[in-house]
């Protein structure tokens, strides 16, 4: 005996129907993104801000390559310009008594260089007056101190930039 409506046949044509209605809304709505997705198309919003996007992107990545290649120029300006100072410095003479050491240094180079520090024996010593050598020329430092007969002091003469001179006198 076969009901035309029973509980099993009713559950059945439901289950159907809800499928079919579950589809068709899937079905719809893949319908409307494709329409929406062909609108974007035709309307280029989309691809103007990923361009937009795209070129800060690059613009910002070729200003930094800009920059450091600016930055890296002066800092290898700079260092080269410190080399040549350095290797340019040259003692003439020196002398030492027990309250001073002096010392006579030719700048051969095309800079002025000034001596700002001294240091003896690896001690910051007093330096009498800042020095300013002009280029090609010579110039005199006076280190104030109490130095020993027979003994032998390291003497350092910096700048700005570090160590400019380095020599040794005996006593």
């Amino acid at each position: 005996m076969v009901y035309l409506f029973g509980y099993r046949r009713i559950k059945h044509v439901y289950m159907f129907c809800s499928t079919i209605f579950m589809l068709k809304s899937i079905l719809g709505m893949h319908d409307m993104m494709v329409t929406k997705m062909r609108k974007l198309a035709r309307s280029r919003k989309g691809s103007s801000l990923v361009l937009a996007t795209l070129l800060l992107v690059i613009v910002t990545l070729v200003a930094g390559v800009l920059f450091y290649n600016t930055i890296m120029g002066s800092v290898s300006s700079m260092t080269n310009n410190f080399n040549t100072q350095m290797s340019l410095m040259f003692l003439e003479s020196s002398n030492i008594n027990s309250t001073c050491i002096t010392a006579f240094i030719r700048n051969t180079s095309q800079y002025t260089v000034e001596i700002l520090n001294a240091y003896v024996n690896s001690e910051i010593a007093f330096l009498v007056q800042t020095v300013k050598i002009a280029a090609s020329s010579l110039g005199t430092t006076y280190i104030k101190g109490d130095y020993s007969k027979g003994a032998t002091y390291s003497v350092r003469l910096a700048g700005m930039f570090g160590t400019l001179i380095s020599f040794q006198v005996t006593f």
